[in-house]
């Protein structure tokens, strides 16, 4: 006799509480995803915000601020507050648009330190301030019309010479330099690859060295590049290249080097 009872007390007790949303703030992404903006000048990007929301009751559903984010390092804000009210429950989706103003210092700092830099919002709404986030991936590149392109790259190891085939001593210190003339501005994407004597000797295998990643300025014409120090352990013959990935020089410039 007593389960009929205890059911519909069960009943009565979910009635009294309040249905959950599935998370509230589902999901948010920025349009577009990533930007390429121009290192000579400060820029401004439009930016569309869309955020899916799901909640039983009215609420209001906002980003507090923006954050400018290099390698994961938060470096600066934007106190700018996007907000829409929501005047019914249930499931909707929201476009928030922002013009955002990027400083060119930040792209320049990107840009020399070879890091990525992001602008990142979070969303939150005030049935169940649970948050979500998404953010835009910002590129720097040269200003508009003066794009970065390389018309010549030359290869030594330093000498006054500018040797391209040098024979060391085993142990000896040997380090190479790209000499580097450009028009436009922009950053420079390369690599310094290395065939060691186990390959040169028949089918050549190359392995990254280092990764360059350099900010070429519209206010110069050239520069100089010191790679790394090369490994010296081994006798045999060393191919070195400079492989760049950007900038519209297909050429891969090389060294060769001997250890005796």
């Amino acid at each position: 006799m007593r389960t009929p009872f205890l059911v519909s007390g069960l009943a009565v007790l979910a009635a009294l509480v309040p249905l959950q949303a599935a998370d509230a703030v589902e999901t948010v992404s920025p349009a577009p995803g990533a930007a390429r903006l121009a290192i000579t000048q400060g820029s401004s990007l439009s930016v569309n915000w869309r955020v899916r929301d799901s909640a039983p009751e009215p609420r209001e559903v906002f980003s507090t601020r923006g954050e400018f984010v290099l390698g994961g390092v938060v470096v600066a804000t934007v106190s700018q507050r996007l907000s829409r009210n929501v005047p019914d429950g249930g499931s909707t989706s929201l476009t928030f648009g922002e013009t955002l103003r990027v400083p060119r210092a930040l792209m320049v700092r990107a840009a020399k330190r070879g890091l990525p830099l992001g602008y990142r919002r979070a969303f939150s709404d005030t049935y169940s301030m649970n948050v979500a986030n998404a953010e835009i991936s910002l590129e720097p590149a040269g200003s508009a019309g003066a794009e970065l392109t390389l018309s010549r790259i030359e290869l030594d190891f330093g000498e006054a010479e500018e040797a391209r085939y040098v024979t060391i001593e085993a142990g000896d210190e040997l380090r190479p330099r790209a000499r580097i003339r450009y028009g436009g501005s922009g950053v420079l994407e390369a690599r310094w690859i290395l065939a060691d004597p186990t390959s040169t000797k028949g089918e050549t295998l190359f392995q990254t060295r280092q990764v360059v990643r350099r900010l070429l300025p519209g206010s110069g014409n050239k520069i100089d590049i010191e790679g790394p120090v090369l490994p010296s352990d081994r006798p045999g013959v060393y191919e070195l290249r400079f492989q760049v990935e950007n900038g519209g020089f297909e050429e891969a410039p090389r060294l060769i080097y001997h250890v005796r």
